[in-house]
């Protein structure tokens, strides 16, 4: 039994399902298993599809065909190289790669294969309390803001690396980051003492407790913010509890239960509503979304570009390019500093590798996934 053909785009009608415990696998109406130009023993059965809107999900790993019982029905060696997930009336694809890719030392199988999922990014403690708001009134969205601070301090000169799309955990739950910088506020006419909002009112109220509880840090917290009057940012001279204080009046009309966007170094806003209390000097988990890793051999029948075994991916694509024909072996994953790379590796050299749809294709588009 040869280690290795030159065929990676074998016919592969029909679906299959996996029996995990025998290794049996039964095709559906269509399958020619052992025919020539389709699957045969010493073969390699890819379970499922990669790529498209299925993304990793839909693609269940390679296993070495060992055995023929008829055209529909075959046996695999081994199911090391299977994620474990349940195959049943799935799309397959057939290959002729080298079969010791599957479980050897290079371990090219699904189970080392990792899907995208939010990890910690780093800790941070809030500089003040914030609390949820208690009887809300008809309209209040209730409180969307986490209280840090964003500037730069000794040693990290730059500020905290938090962005749009990172999550703050909150009750348990992770809470999507909607603006870095910029805190929301309710207006609202209900304050005692409060000024009617309006084009000419310079005192804004807002709904008490809503979003901005950072009381103690009120002077702090006006400075050097603006509240976003459409295109325009009106410098702000103070914020409370109820009521916030603008330099000059809005261009535009405010109503009752508008939501206003400030912004400032010393606060987030998330998507949803907090649904627990945060404490001062509360220590807060960031996580940010890694993309995982996959590992893929892949059949290349003509050298795509001349690039280098590792790049970063830039808008030209070119971190897709391989070094040479042949079998080779693909490994994209996340660096440490959140940049995607992608890394090829000739596994064996060599010219005429048959490519095609039936197959793999070079890079692998993998959709929203």
């Amino acid at each position: 039994m040869a280690l290795w053909g030159a065929n990676d785009n074998l016919l592969s009608p029909g679906t299959v399902s996996l029996d995990y415990s025998s290794g049996t696998v039964t095709a559906s109406v269509g399958a020619s298993f052992g025919f020539v130009g389709y699957g045969g023993t010493g073969d390699v059965i890819r379970f499922g599809v990669k790529g498209g809107e299925g993304g990793y999900e839909d693609y269940f790993g390679d296993a070495v065909i060992t055995g023929i019982t008829s055209f529909r029905v075959v046996t695999i060696g081994s199911t090391a190289g299977l994620s474990g997930a349940s195959i049943a009336s799935t799309d397959y694809y057939v290959s002729q790669l080298p079969k010791n890719t599957i479980t050897s030392v290079y371990d090219f199988s699904e189970k080392n294969t990792t899907e995208q999922s939010l990890q910690p990014h780093f800790v941070d403690v809030s500089f003040a309390a914030m609390s949820t708001p208690t009887g809300l009134v008809t309209g209040e969205l209730g409180s969307k803001n986490v209280p840090i601070y964003l500037g730069g301090v000794p040693g990290l000169p730059e500020g905290v690396d938090i962005k749009v799309g990172d999550t703050v955990t909150n009750d348990g739950n992770d809470l999507l980051i909607a603006g870095v910088g910029t805190i929301v506020v309710t207006a609202s006419q209900f304050n005692t003492g409060v000024v009617g909002v309006g084009t000419s009112a310079k005192p804004i109220g807002i709904n008490t407790g809503s979003y901005v509880s950072f009381v103690p840090h009120g002077a702090g917290l006006a400075e050097g913010a603006t509240l976003v009057d459409g295109p325009n940012n009106i410098p702000i001279t103070s914020i409370g509890s109820s009521v916030i204080t603008i330099e000059a009046a809005t261009s535009n009309g405010i109503a009752t239960g508008q939501t206003l966007v400030i912004n400032t170094l010393y606060g987030i806003s998330v998507a949803s509503t907090l649904t627990a209390d945060i404490s001062l000097l509360e220590n807060l988990t960031f996580k940010r979304l890694q993309l995982g890793v996959d590992r893929t051999v892949y059949g290349i029948g003509a050298t795509v570009g001349a690039g280098q075994s590792m790049a970063p991916v830039g808008e030209d694509g070119l971190a897709y390019t391989t070094q040479g024909n042949g079998w080779v072996g693909v490994t994209t994953y996340m660096d440490c500093q959140g940049n995607l790379r992608v890394k090829s590796e000739i596994l064996v050299a060599g010219v005429g590798i048959e490519t095609g749809s039936n197959g793999l294709l070079y890079p692998t588009d993998l959709g929203n996934a």
